[in-house]
């Protein structure tokens, strides 16, 4: 549906005010074909038309591949991602999937037809189609993501004039926030593929980025400290370089300069899909030696650059060769990858567990679910054993759903949830059995939660949690092996006793304290 300046496709908002009427770049037949298949192809299909195809074009835009180099960014629903080249929409829906709102800007029509074909059934993307100069003007300031993937190397034609890369930079960089990001992929001008035999990815001739363009071109890559000088003269402060591996077109594996490859890990080089090459030595062994000689980020083949404070992710592995219902993301975190090592799946679960939270996983979903079950029932027991509740207490328009007793609840909250859920991608209650979980949590927050008999124990409580803490932090001895492991790497011993009680259960926790200062005599 088109009206005025914009055209709705599905969801999706393209925004035509500053289009010019015609598109300056095109790929031709190729995009016409695109265009036809992603309008008539669901995207659980791609894969087998990308075999089908057996084209460069297709594997390049319609691969899942692409969506790796952002699917591992900290990006989340209460964000805003500016994309800026976002084209036939490679990265685009990993990231509407995350973010909160995602503005694309492309200057090609037919490329941004083809984004919005196949994101259609996304409610936060808008594109605006023309020239970059033209829209940027318009765009707002409070981005927490910009995203320049594969479009950095195009300064000179976004922008031109004399520093057109710095121009570049300084124009993007008013639209971030203070504490936001912006993320660069890039190839590496140095990158081992081109000394072993690989074309230039823009120019398509060898050696002429190791030659520094003698020829020109509309592209233009950089090496390590290329980049750094031009984001030192703007007045960039806090960046962190990361490497896609094999590139960032088909990154499978992201390093850092917290966790570089091993010696024997780079064996997967000959990934060469749009042309042909020469292969003058073997790669694997040149990056062994690298890497040893502590060499790999100047030859990394690709660069990814992001502004801005420092994320906890040091590695990101992704699993693409798996369906795509089963594949997974393992992540390390912090503490130069002596942090922990951790499923995507199971991060997204951690961040989202609270009521507030919504995961991506069925699995997210159902501990969730479960969690809050749980607690509630847990809540209950302990408050009728300490004499604040009956159950009788429990309201009749409750009970009259999901049961009279613990039992009966429990196992109607169960059947509700696979009943609903049955041959659905999506963990569900029932609406009356919702609405009943709903009200027992308030029945439990105004009788139990913000009662006063209970809530007058909280002093002795907190005072069995502070003598247990000042306890181990005096006899650090007296902790489990895995928490001595956790001082021996250097982690504050505060922290350490602090995880250790804080983990502990009531009941543990009483156990525990008796153990220390209550005479065996005087025990139960």
């Amino acid at each position: 549906m088109q009206t005025g300046r914009t055209e709705k496709i599905g969801n999706v908002v393209l925004d035509y005010s500053h289009y010019p009427e015609q598109d300056f770049y095109c790929d031709g037949a190729s995009e016409d074909a695109l265009l036809e298949l992603v309008k008539t192809i669901p995207p659980r299909e791609y894969p087998q038309e990308i075999y089908k195809a057996a084209s460069w074009e297709v594997l390049y835009h319609l691969s899942d591949l692409r969506e790796n180099i952002v699917g591992w960014l900290p990006v989340d629903k209460s964000m805003k991602v500016l994309e800026i080249g976002s084209g036939c929409g490679a990265i685009t829906g990993s990231l509407a999937q995350k973010a909160g709102s995602v503005t694309c800007v492309d200057l090609s029509k037919k490329r941004s037809l083809i984004n919005a074909y196949r994101h259609q059934d996304c409610d936060n993307v808008t594109i605006h189609v023309g020239n970059f100069s033209d829209i940027e003007p318009d765009l707002p300031t409070d981005y927490d993501f910009v995203c320049l993937i594969g479009v950095f190397e195009y300064g000179q034609s976004y922008i031109g004039g004399k520093t057109p890369f710095h121009d570049f930079y300084r124009i993007i960089k008013k639209h971030v926030k203070s504490d936001g990001h912006i993320v660069i992929a890039i190839e590496n001008k140095l990158g081992l593929k081109y000394w072993a035999g690989c074309r230039e990815d823009h120019v398509g001739t060898f050696f002429s980025g190791l030659e520094d363009y003698p020829q020109g071109g509309a592209a233009r890559t950089f090496s390590r400290s290329g980049l750094e000088k031009i984001l030192k003269e703007c007045g960039e402060t806090e960046y962190h370089f990361y490497y896609p591996y094999p590139d960032y077109k088909f990154m499978t594996t992201l390093y850092s300069d917290r966790y570089l490859p091993k010696v024997g890990e780079l064996s997967n080089n000959l990934r060469n899909f749009d042309r042909d090459r020469m292969l003058l030595f073997d790669e694997k062994k040149v990056f062994d030696m690298l890497i040893r000689e502590g060499l790999f980020g100047q030859y990394s083949n690709s660069f990814l650059v992001m502004t801005g404070p420092m994320t906890d992710i040091v590695y990101s592995r992704f699993s693409n060769d798996r369906a795509e219902h089963l594949s997974i993301r393992t992540d390390i975190l912090e503490k130069d990858g002596k942090g922990l090592n951790l499923t995507y799946e199971v991060r997204d679960g951690i961040r989202n567990h609270q009521t507030i939270g919504k995961p991506h996983t069925l699995e997210g979903k159902i501990v969730r679910l479960s969690d809050k079950i749980a607690y509630i029932h847990h809540d209950m027991d302990d408050a009728i054993r300490g004499g604040i509740l009956t159950e009788a207490d429990v309201p009749k328009e409750i009970c009259e759903v999901i049961g009279s007793s613990p039992t009966e609840r429990l196992d109607h909250f169960i059947h509700d949830i696979v009943t609903n859920s049955m041959d659905k991608d999506d963990i569900l209650m029932s609406e009356p059995v919702a609405e009943a979980m709903t009200k027992i949590r308030q029945f439990m927050f105004e009788r139990v939660y913000k009662n006063p008999v209970a809530k007058s124990e909280e002093g002795k409580a907190e005072m069995l949690m502070e003598t247990l803490y000042q306890h181990f932090l005096k006899h650090l001895d007296d902790l489990p092996e895995e928490y001595l492991n956790l001082l021996s790497v250097g982690e504050p011993r505060e922290k350490v006793v602090c995880d250790y009680v804080g983990a502990m259960t009531d009941r543990f926790a009483i156990a525990v304290y008796e153990d220390i200062y209550i005479p065996k005599s005087w025990q139960r």
